[in-house]
């Protein structure tokens, strides 16, 4: 059902339910038909079959085999000692694996989920995996969106979508069809966030029918051999054959020697045994789990013993941009300022982002421009204190700009932020250090040369301006932004963080290529790869259209030179891993 084309009441009489939400009793019908809202993982094996299939191996099939025979021939000592070790290396890897797979569950064990929602009419918080369809949810800032909704309220809604598309800008939603940029604009998707406003909405899909529940359908891996294992099995074969060939070359040179029979195959079989490196599969296990141990200790969690050396055969990692490259934070990257301190006092003043807890809450472009005038001293509760705020002109979509409007003794002034175009033709002077001038033509080129500079290099900006209020002026919206003071820019990103550049450095010193793919903007994309050391000077950005286009022969002729894939979807990041493993490389994603 395409609900984001559907109204307000066309989507709430599909989904037989109301505002004010389903009661109860129908909530607990609807979660006994289409089943709780969670994710599904593959069933988990139970203790006892993880650890029969520590037996599972060529190698350690060949040491049961030489016991059996040792056994037989009447060498009960080794065939104790050859059991004993192959016990041995059982418990050594299932005691590591369910280690860390009891580690896993303590980590998802800590996140909880609840939603607050209109049941019987009235407000309600419940666990979110109680939530069903036709559930009326409602939405705060600092919310997680617990599963997909069809906006039927909004107040300024702003959610982060980056762990979906990977795009760090935040996207402005509405529930009227009348508003719309994009038909995604009415709806909201579980696990995306809530950075400013809010809203209401209808559970539209749950569980596995959510986008991210797809998606995690979709990138279920199934598991394959890893290049150990490939290895091993080989040489288990090989040894195998060899064996056997000597064995039987043993055999029939004695057998028509004249040596008895039984004696023959008592050699054959001694040399078979004799053959079969006893000691390897515990060496490789014991390997394996010292090197499982120490990536514990770097916080990295392993739950398969053979996985630690399949990334140590990696030679492609394929990584998401936004919070992994990234700080996943906007941050004020540049400031082209005429007058810092009316700039900084605009940053912290014309803004609606908090610090609570020491953590910043709301609009992640606010929150870095908030983030901005706290570390030049210029500290929002404090500028309230002695500039109260009267009155605020709410940016949207058509305006593009913030104003606030402030008490100064028996004065007033408006500040203002927003699109550099759209703020600087409002402007009629200009002020330097502590001077007000007339803004010319000259400074219009200077500021337009400069706000070039900066989004060539994918900053966001944004322009300040100030005006103080006469006294017999009406507060009027559009009237009062006009003949503003114009005092600078302030570009904004998402920077990378601070010890990525070394890591991937360290891939590159060790023979591994380092593949960015994002769901965000091309020139974002690519400025973070040149800055960090992905994207090299002959290396190609491919977007997710011009992937659509190629076939796969055409995307397997490219592969080798693209280093940023930008604007792609999930399913497009499945078909880059695929076509690197087609040309023999180990990749982690």
């Amino acid at each position: 059902m395409a609900w984001e084309k559907l109204s307000v009441d066309e989507t709430l009489n599909k989904l037989n339910t109301s505002a004010d939400g389903i009661s109860d009793i129908e909530a607990n019908k609807r979660l006994e038909k289409y089943g709780l809202n969670e994710l599904k993982e593959e069933e988990k094996d139970s203790l006892l079959k993880k650890f029969l299939m520590q037996f599972m191996d060529v190698l350690i099939a060949l040491l049961i085999v030489a016991a059996i025979a040792s056994y037989c021939i009447g060498d009960i000592l080794d065939a104790i000692v050859i059991l004993v070790v192959v016990i041995i290396n059982a418990i050594v890897g299932f005691l590591q694996e369910n280690k860390a797979e009891k580690a896993m569950e303590t980590l998802k064990s800590l996140v909880s989920h609840e939603a607050i929602v209109k049941r019987n009419g009235e407000i309600k918080r419940i666990s979110a995996s109680e939530l069903t369809k036709g559930d009326v949810v409602l939405l705060e800032e600092g919310n997680s969106v617990p599963a997909d909704l069809r906006l039927i309220e909004t107040h300024e809604l702003k959610i982060d979508e980056s762990t979906i598309t990977g795009e760090s800008k935040p996207i402005t939603k509405t529930h009227n069809l009348d508003n719309i940029n994009d038909d995604r604009d009415t709806v909201v998707y579980m696990d995306s966030s809530v950075v400013a406003g809010r809203g209401v909405g209808v559970v539209t899909e749950i569980g596995m029918q959510t986008v991210v529940g797809k998606i995690a359908e979709m990138l279920q891996i199934q598991e394959t051999e890893t290049p150990l294992q490939e290895k091993i099995d080989s040489l288990g074969k090989i040894l195998a054959l060899i064996s056997v060939i000597i064995c039987m070359g043993v055999f029939i040179l004695q057998f028509f020697k004249g040596t008895p029979l039984l004696e023959t195959f008592m050699t054959a079989v001694s040399l078979a045994v004799a053959a079969i490196p006893e000691g390897l599969p515990a060496i490789l296990t014991l390997t394996l789990a010292l090197g499982m141990q120490r990536m514990a200790k770097n916080n990295a969690i392993i739950r398969k013993l053979l996985a630690v050396e399949t990334l140590g055969s990696c030679n492609v990692i394929c990584t998401d941009k936004t919070g992994t490259l990234t700080l996943n934070k906007m941050t004020v990257r540049d400031a082209r300022l005429t007058n810092t301190k009316s700039a900084l006092k605009i940053c912290a003043l014309c803004n609606n982002s908090t610090f609570s807890k020491g953590e910043l809450l709301g609009d992640p472009t606010d929150a870095a421009l908030l983030r901005y005038a706290y570390d030049n001293d210029f500290k929002k509760t404090d500028l309230e204190t002695k500039y109260p705020r009267i009155m605020e002109i709410p940016l949207n979509s058509v305006r593009k700009r913030m104003s606030t409007i402030h008490q100064k003794d028996n004065s007033q002034f408006i500040l203002s932020k927003g699109a550099p175009e759209l703020i600087l033709d409002r402007c009629a002077f200009i002020k330097e250090d502590d001077l007000i001038r007339p803004l010319t033509e000259d400074d219009k080129k200077e500021i337009t040369k400069n706000l070039q500079k900066m989004t060539n290099n994918a900053l966001r900006v944004l322009a300040l301006a100030y005006r103080e209020l006469s006294v017999e002026e009406v507060l009027v919206e559009d009237a009062l932004e006009n003949n503003m003071v114009y005092v600078g820019l302030v570009g904004m990103i998402d920077p990378p963080r601070d010890e990525i550049k070394e890591a991937i450095l360290h891939c590159h010193n060790a023979g591994v290529r380092v593949v960015m793919i994002t769901g965000d903007h091309k020139d974002t994309a690519t400025v973070i790869a040149k800055e960090i050391g992905i994207l090299e000077e002959n290396g190609r950005v491919l977007t997710g259209q011009e992937l659509k286009k190629l076939s796969d022969d055409e995307f397997n002729d490219v592969i080798d030179d693209v280093y940023v894939y930008a604007r792609v979807f999930p399913e497009q990041k499945v078909r880059i891993v695929e076509a690197l493993q087609a040309k023999d490389n180990v990749v982690a994603m």
